[in-house]
């Protein structure tokens, strides 16, 4: 009966949902969050850092994001306009770099 008291007064995870209701799952020990919010933000900032957008001023920094590209259609299956948008940008920067650079 103590254990049941000690879990019911644990702090709660503060993550609202879309609906607007609170997120009822026990917070982590000195945090703020449950181990599946926390988990979901720390894999979110780890694809943010993959798909890193990279200066498209030089081929090697195309071959670079070709491969973060092809990365990014093999783990995270993204929409079929997302990959247009994706490699779109990519054939443009591609393309720049053929033509005279005029100083």
């Amino acid at each position: 009966m103590r254990n049941l008291a000690r879990a019911a007064a644990a702090p709660r995870c503060n993550f609202y949902r879309a609906d607007g209701r609170r997120c009822g799952s026990p917070a982590l020990r000195g945090g703020r969050l449950c181990r599946i919010h926390v988990r979901k933000f720390v894999e979110g900032y780890a694809r943010r850092r993959r798909l890193a957008v990279p200066d498209l001023a030089a081929a090697r920094t195309i071959a670079v994001g070709i491969t973060q590209v092809m990365r990014y259609l093999w783990e995270e299956e993204p929409s079929v306009s997302q990959c247009g948008k994706i490699l779109n940008g990519i054939q443009q920067a591609s393309t720049n770099l053929r033509k005279p650079k005029l100083d």
